[in-house]
């Protein structure tokens, strides 16, 4: 199964396109019912928190976050520092200059490095 849904259902309906319309949206419910019980399966099979692709993210992000220097401005706004230039991230509103913090909804590099400095 290709990662676009939309490539995924072209493909898996190639056969299923000479027949009636209302026998192709039942071959569609059935087809997407059981790819939701597949999701589900395996997901239930996790003992992880986070999925793989969150926790890959975070590890490169991690990595990276290892060579930081981080300076505290107050309480919950710090300044970081990672060599190329520097971010005001604020802890408690969970906001970083660099915006991926913001965008991504997760830790941004700078925003791990001061985790992992507290």
């Amino acid at each position: 199964m290709t990662s676009n849904v939309a490539e995924s259902l072209n493909s898996a309906l190639r056969n299923a396109r000479k027949f009636l319309v209302c026998t192709v949206i039942e071959f569609i419910r059935g087809l997407i019912q059981k790819w939701f019980h597949e999701r589900g399966e395996k997901a239930a099979e996790r003992i992880e928190v986070l999925t793989e692709y969150v926790t890959k993210a975070l590890m490169s992000k991690k990595a990276y976050a290892d060579f930081m220097t981080v300076k505290a401005i107050n309480s919950y706004e710090f300044q970081v520092l990672d060599g190329i230039r520097e971010c005001f991230v604020n802890i408690q509103d969970r906001t970083c200059s660099c915006r991926k913090f913001q965008l991504d909804l997760l830790p941004c590099a700078h925003a791990i490095a001061l985790i992992r400095q507290q």
